[in-house]
């Protein structure tokens, strides 16, 4: 599998311009949520002894990456 031409460095992306939204903008996209709107969220309040199982994704290990070179994945191993 070759690797292609189009990489992405230092140069090729020294135009990027991260966006900050406002609060104004992030409450009227909160507000026209579908799914968001129709999901009551539960709470939950446990008595003592009562064990909550919260699956948490695992923090996966950092692998080098050298120039022009593909990415090697790291598959999660869940614990």
């Amino acid at each position: 599998m070759g690797l292609g031409t189009n990489h992405t460095t230092v140069t090729t992306s020294d135009k990027f311009i991260p966006e900050l939204w406002s609060d104004e903008v992030i409450a009227t996209y909160k507000q026209k949520l579908v799914l968001g709107n129709l999901v009551t969220p539960i709470s939950f309040k446990g008595k003592k002894g009562d064990t909550l199982h919260i699956p948490v994704p695992g923090r996966g290990e950092a692998s080098s990456k050298v120039a022009n070179t593909q990415v090697t994945m790291v598959a999660d191993t869940a614990t």
